[in-house]
């Protein structure tokens, strides 16, 4: 069952790595600071140790929904999961019609104008501030306009659960 989207944890990549032995969420990624006590007392954890649950049962689709440099829009979810519902939660969001607990700057990233300065096109440089990669920690869905960072989501969860996997065996 979909839940309406409130708590959506942006996600940046990694531009080094201070993990050299790991391949998990925190070689490839850091979580944004949202500033929400929400997001800070075990949200997160809690999210993922429900998909790697459910791991078996995780697909992507790509949507119709393109960003500013027509890239599609990839979803990591559930197979029984209501894409097209969770496609109009998404462009409620873009349009402001529906609220998140924090703004993940959905509508700059379709149209690549600065959600916050109406009329200035984004740089280079405010790819450091904005995150090309959403964590729905109320549904467990990843996306992402980005094709080769939707593969490194998918291929660290992977890696999180095989070491948890090879973890419990070792007990």
């Amino acid at each position: 069952m979909i839940k309406q989207p409130y708590l959506i944890q942006k996600v940046k990549r990694r531009l080094y790595n201070e993990y050299d032995d790991k391949k998990g969420l925190d070689y490839n990624f850091e979580m944004d600071y949202m500033g929400s006590a929400e997001y800070e007392f075990g949200a997160l954890p809690k999210s993922l140790n429900r998909i790697i649950t459910n791991l078996d049962s995780y697909t992507t689709t790509t949507l119709a929904l393109k960003d500013f440099k027509d890239r599609s829009l990839r979803l990591y979810h559930p197979k029984d999961f209501d894409v097209n519902k969770y496609l109009e939660y998404l462009k409620a969001i873009a349009d402001r019609t529906h609220r998140l607990k924090e703004s993940i700057q959905l509508k700059t990233l379709i149209t690549g104008i600065d959600e916050y300065w109406s009329t200035r096109p984004i740089t280079e440089k405010d790819w450091e501030r904005i995150c090309d990669v959403l964590w729905d920690i109320d549904n467990d869905v990843w996306f992402t306009f980005n094709k080769a960072r939707m593969n490194q989501v998918i291929e660290s969860i992977t890696n999180v659960a095989k070491t948890r996997k090879i973890t419990e065996e070792q007990k």
